[in-house]
């Protein structure tokens, strides 16, 4: 009879341990999505009345992955994307005269970039801004585009944390009435 209890106690250690190395692994996956990813920052500075000076860096997974791109910004529009599946998103494009540059895409309405009003705000810097003044916005798409893993992750996880409390609870019950 003790055997058997010791035995329990053991496999029971070992789930647990299981448990927390997995919990700990689907922490470590999630902090390195939100850590890392793809970022744009846009930096604008009003030199004149009608020439606005802008540079627009990109970053993939905590690197540079292309080189700084200036240019002179003449406006700003969304443009929608269609995807395979019937569904649609919407670009923020940047313009300098009529050449059109990407700068992010708002796959789903969620979290810090809103496409709408980051146009209404750069619009608005190129009309009524005063000279020297600058403009500044990020855009973080590894929250947008990561967001169905995240949430993969978490129900994997809510599972099986699920299950673990449930073996261990079937383990009490079972050690405690023998």
């Amino acid at each position: 009879m003790k055997r058997k209890s010791n035995n329990l106690s053991t496999s029971l250690q070992t789930i647990l341990i299981w448990s927390g190395g997995l919990l700990a692994l689907a922490v470590i996956i999630i902090l390195l999505i939100y850590g890392l990813g793809k970022s744009e920052t846009l930096s604008c500075i009003k030199l004149e009345r009608k020439h606005i000076s802008c540079q627009l860096e990109k970053y993939w997974y905590g690197l540079e992955s292309t080189p700084i791109e200036k240019f002179k910004l003449t406006k700003a529009d969304i443009v929608e994307i269609e995807n395979g599946d019937d569904s649609t998103h919407e670009k923020l494009v940047l313009y300098d005269n009529n050449r059109p540059i990407d700068f992010y895409e708002d796959r789903q309405r969620f979290f810090f970039n809103d496409v709408q009003s980051d146009k209404e705000r750069i619009n608005k810097f190129i009309t009524e801004s005063e000279e020297n003044q600058t403009l500044k916005i990020s855009s973080y798409g590894f929250i947008r585009t990561e967001k169905a893993s995240i949430y993969i992750i978490a129900t994997l996880l809510s599972t099986f944390l699920i299950i673990t409390l449930i073996i261990y609870i079937k383990y009490r019950f079972d050690s405690d009435s023998k």
